[in-house]
């Protein structure tokens, strides 16, 4: 990863409606760069991820992508969680907690 980054920092979000759209453009931005952005898209349900994030498959390098799929899911929560500023919004990632992911879905 390059000096520069390393400097980004997580876009934040207030839960003002005027404020989503340079939000969302920034944070996509960021998790590109970053390398979550397949995690962040509502349309798209990432199929690396294992059920639970835990488990892995036997198999060593189904093993790795899905360990991947977990650290990159895991960056992604953690970037929203940074990002968000107000109850409401946090409450957002609460919902994302599961039993097979209990620090969450991004």
């Amino acid at each position: 990863m390059s000096e520069a980054s390393k400097a980004v920092n997580v876009p934040s979000f207030s839960g003002k409606n005027e404020e989503y759209e340079m939000f969302w453009t920034r944070f996509q931005a960021y998790a590109s760069l970053k390398g979550f952005e397949a995690y962040i898209d509502p349309n798209t349900v990432n199929s690396q991820l294992p059920v639970k994030y835990d488990v892995f498959d036997t198999d060593d390098a189904v093993k790795k992508i899905e360990e991947d799929a977990v650290n990159r899911n895991q960056q992604a929560v953690v970037a929203f969680t940074l990002a968000f500023k107000s109850q409401a919004l946090m409450n957002i990632v609460n919902q994302g907690k599961t039993t097979n992911y209990p620090n969450g879905l991004a």
